[in-house]
């Protein structure tokens, strides 16, 4: 379990407006160092292990949640690591 203050929600901007998701701000730095691997598979294992719920779709005006939020279509995805990102850096101490 995470405690709430580890964690950060970062909320999706059209075309995924209402979609978020919730993720460790302070990751194990093996979990930080595999999200600069090489191997695209070590690279989505590091993804999944930063999120920590979400409420991702396959397509936008679907109803059902995903199980795994890397099921997403990529452009959520790429907005949901430049969001992270962008907030954690403004984060002091973060």
């Amino acid at each position: 379990m995470v405690r709430e203050d580890r964690k950060i929600r970062v909320e999706l901007d059209a075309p995924f407006a209402g979609w978020w998701a919730d993720l460790r701000l302070h990751p194990p730095f093996a979990t930080a160092a595999l999200l600069e691997s090489e191997d695209i598979g070590v690279r989505l294992d590091a993804i999944r292990g930063l999120i920590l719920g979400h409420n991702f779709r396959a397509e936008v005006d679907e109803e059902t949640v995903l199980v795994d939020a890397l099921e997403a279509p990529a452009d959520a995805i790429n907005q949901l690591l430049e969001r992270f990102s962008k907030l954690k850096s403004a984060l002091p101490n973060a």
